[in-house]
């Protein structure tokens, strides 16, 4: 079978077949021709036609928490579907829902099924989106669940499935978690185990977290009418945060077993792992990218950052959300709907490159054979960003609002400002190595060891920018204090002041605006960050969407600090419009350089032009621009400026690809 590092380095093209023809007409969707539509998408000349596209992957409807019985007539359509595509060398994953039952079916075969599913306060059951009412939302921690799915997984590898697809994965939210005994009994056992009496560390966190050891009688957090979980902008109550950590504990536990099974039986996993990254999916959603993103060998994703612009006119696309995956080493697939998409996909996806549908028309079927032509250039390479913005669970758990605006104006500056960044999590410290600089933006949450492996690679020559309030708070949820211990009168007066995290870093107190040395490297330090817009206060404002992505009011200082800081690592320099978007690459294979530039003006039918300075290793360099809608590459002028070397690309549609390499021509992937 296939790793998941050969999946990702051969490049993913993909179609989906979603729903089960029973789901579609009881969600209302039905029409005259659906059995037809439903029987030709399984034919020998559709899956000729998705394979000349050059589709590889397919995910084929087979279970959608009907029941094995009641499913069984269309799942075993499976093997023959296997079968024909394996001809075309397309892969095959059997789409199973991770997060739905329809018990008015189900029960009739599982009698305990009303069991396995979430079981809120004040509704019988937590539904899907869409008023689908038929359908309730599973409680994760339900083994007897978990072991029927187990059963659903085999039955689908017994059939010749390549992988399994898991769709509708998350929580039910808010009024509709689930509070159930077991889930109560399990929250209780959760608290005991960190914060009880079981260790002395365990005790010193308990007191220092809860005052008390005693967790016997708690209850879940709940919520009223005049305490909706929508109008919680903050989490700073320790119960509600480890609710918040218990319920991605219990989510990702649920993934890992059953992603670990279909591992053992030398498939692969792949999973529809909710919204975009601003959404707070831990808080909502019991979705925490740093902990399901390793199990899984690849992720679809349902983007609302579509490439284009934002009523502000900022340009936006999905960056973040590729970013994040990268970081993971992870392919993520989106719908890719339109040209100017399909080029996105590709230019910021180093391994998955978008499909939704069968396209037949001869401008996306050309895009389609453009990326099959030199998808290596994408998939075999590494980012040569030196940048990188951290993005830190607990702070975006518990301050989404706070932590996810100050990220996204500080990306969307690196974005429109042409500069190549990547996005870590606080697990991937270790590769601070690779990057000439750090941005933390106001993410107020982090642990003391963070504090001592950032401060480590600063004092080597690392360089750290701090954006607003950065480790106010320690993983025990404590305000990090500049007076440990109040012995005088002066000390008590000081007891509210604060030292953030990296105070013994810098020296200095975080009151103005600094920039100063600290061993080897350099701190700076931007208090605020004047937003353009921001979410308001109605149940309807619940997270940082895409007109909410815009450089601050205050970027220029922004800029001012970053050029500072990054003074002799500027391998590369853009001037383009603002909405040209920057991926920069290097082919692991042949060492040359790749350099993606994406319109988003396309949107607008805005043709573009960009001028590259360039320093790269050894004589100068050739470079080549592809375009999909040419047949062959460019070779591109350049000429020496100082230490760069330059040149110019004109009429940029939707995406163009630059090849830099020391020696004639361009390799064939």
């Amino acid at each position: 079978m296939i790793t998941n590092t050969q999946l990702r380095k051969n490049g993913i093209c993909y179609s989906g077949q979603w729903e089960p023809i029973y789901f579609t007409k009881q969600s209302g969707h039905n029409n005259e021709n659906i059995e037809s539509r439903y029987a030709f998408e399984l034919s020998e000349p559709y899956l000729a036609h998705l394979a000349s596209l050059g589709v590889n992957q397919l995910w084929t409807r087979f279970f959608k928490g009907y029941g094995l019985a009641f499913e069984d007539s269309e799942q075993q359509k499976l093997r023959g579907l296997v079968e024909r595509c394996h001809k075309h060398g397309i892969r095959v994953f059997a789409y199973c829902t991770f997060g739905t039952l329809t018990l008015e079916t189900l029960l009739e075969e599982e009698p305990g099924a009303a069991d396995w599913v979430a079981k809120p306060d004040f509704f019988n059951h937590a539904s899907y989106f869409g008023y689908q009412c038929f359908r309730a939302r599973v409680d994760y921690t339900s083994e007897e669940w978990r072991a029927y799915l187990k059963r659903v997984v085999d039955k689908a590898l017994d059939l010749g499935a390549d992988g399994i697809h898991f769709d509708n994965a998350e929580m039910s939210i808010g009024f509709e978690a689930c509070r159930c005994e077991r889930c109560t009994r399990l929250f209780r056992e959760y608290l005991a185990e960190r914060y009880g009496t079981r260790t002395a560390a365990t005790r010193r966190a308990g007191m220092a977290r809860y005052g008390t050891n005693r967790f016997s009688h708690v209850e879940p957090p709940w919520f009223t009418l005049g305490q909706h979980p929508v109008n919680q902008r903050k989490v700073t109550v320790p119960i509600q945060q480890d609710w918040v950590e218990f319920r991605c504990d219990s989510f990702t536990g649920a993934l890992r077993g059953l992603a670990d099974h279909i591992r053992s039986r030398g498939r692969l996993v792949e999973a529809n792992l909710g919204k975009n990254e601003n959404i707070n999916n831990p808080y909502y959603r019991g979705l925490d990218y740093e902990r399901v993103y390793p199990l899984v060998d690849l992720a679809f994703h349902e983007n609302f950052d579509r490439p284009g612009f934002n009523r502000h006119g900022s340009p936006v696309c999905a960056i973040r959300s590729f970013k994040v995956a990268d970081a993971f080493g992870l392919p993520l697939m989106l719908y890719a709907t339109n040209p100017l998409e399909l080029m996105e996909s590709f230019a910021l996806n180093p391994g998955a490159c978008g499909l939704a549908g069968s396209p037949s028309d001869k401008d996306r079927q050309r895009q389609f054979a453009f990326i099959r032509r030199w998808c290596h250039y994408n998939t075999k390479s590494t980012s040569l960003a030196r940048v990188a913005v951290l993005r830190h669970q607990l702070s975006l758990s518990f301050d989404g609002y706070y932590a996810a605006q100050m990220a996204s104006d500080m990306e969307q500056v690196l974005q429109e400002d042409h500069v190549p960044f990547d996005i870590l999590a606080a697990s991937q410290l270790d590769r601070l190595s690779k990057y000439a600089l750090l941005v933390i933006p106001g993410m107020r949450w982090m642990r003391d060891c963070e504090g001592a492996a950032i401060s480590k690679w600063v004092k080597a020559g690392g360089r750290l920018l701090l954006v607003g309030e950065v480790g106010i708070r320690n993983e025990l949820n404590q305000v990090r204090s500049a007076v440990k211990t109040i012995r005088t009168l002066e000390d008590f007066h000081r007891s509210g002041e604060m030292a953030p995290l990296f105070t013994s870093l810098v020296k200095r107190p975080f009151h103005a605006p600094f920039t100063v040395k600290a061993g080897k490297g350099r701190v700076a330090f931007i208090p605020a960050l004047e937003h353009a817009a921001v979410p308001g206060t109605e149940l309807s404002d619940w997270r940082v969407e895409r007109d909410h992505l815009n450089v601050p009011r205050n970027a220029d200082e922004v800029r001012a600090v970053l050029q500072e800081l990054l003074t002799g690592e500027d391998q590369l320099r853009v001037e383009a419009p603002n909405h040209v978007v920057v991926e920069f690459r290097r082919r692991e294979d042949t060492g040359e350089g790749v350099l993606h530039l994406l319109n988003l003006g396309w949107e607008k039918k805005e043709v573009a032009s960009a001028r590259i300075k360039l320093r790269w290793p050894g004589k100068a360099p050739h470079v080549r621009a592809l375009r999909w809608e040419a047949d062959n590459p460019e070779k591109l002028t350049v000429r020496q400026e100082g230490t760069f070397h330059v040149c110019e690309v004109e009429g940029i549609r939707e995406h163009v690809m630059l090849i830099i390499r020391v020696g004639n021509g361009v390799r064939h992937s």
